[in-house]
């Protein structure tokens, strides 16, 4: 809750002092007086921001500030009831978002060297993931259990507080 709070103030003093504003403001976890950006961005009214969060509080964060609410690479109905959800808390706070999505994709001429590509990408993060109670590997399993019948299989892991994603094309 606290990171959510101190995320949300300080993107409406990012927001406005985008916008060419002086801006003062007292918050809980910020404190500015006169905070001022000197050279204005090209974009107007000011950059867009693209923001992802799947948690309670990043989904209420980004209803309320994203201009770009991204996805990560997941079955489509779970994608599709995310964007429902998202519209919904964005018209709550009178907004509109658009939406983003990141897929990794792993081409190679066999699917034997597509998978040994993924299994090079995710070495990094393996021993933090194993260390969850086997979660990559039980991701592992479901992945090959259903690739069968897919043309693009895809893979998200929770490394730290980072979710990357894999899809991968098996050729």
């Amino acid at each position: 809750m606290i990171v959510r709070r101190r995320r949300g103030e300080f993107l409406t003093v990012w927001r406005q002092t985008m916008q060419g504003e002086h801006v003062d403001f007292h918050g809980k976890h910020i404190d500015v007086t006169g905070a001022k950006v000197p050279t204005l961005p090209v974009q107007k009214p000011y950059p867009p921001l693209y923001f992802g969060g799947s948690s309670p509080a990043g989904k209420e964060v980004g209803a309320k500030h994203a201009d770009v609410y991204l996805l990560w690479g997941e079955p489509p109905a779970i994608i599709e009831k995310k964007i429902s959800e998202m519209k919904e808390k964005a018209a709550v706070q009178g907004r509109q978002l658009k939406f983003g999505i990141r897929l990794h994709v792993i081409v190679r001429d066999t699917e034997l060297e597509a998978w040994n590509a993924a299994e090079e990408l995710i070495q990094y993060v393996r021993p933090y993931v194993d260390s969850k109670k086997g979660l990559l590997n039980l991701i592992l399993q479901q992945l090959k259990k259903h690739k069968r019948a897919c043309i693009k299989v895809q893979k998200s892991e929770i490394h730290l507080k980072f979710l990357l994603i894999f899809g991968l094309v098996l050729v």
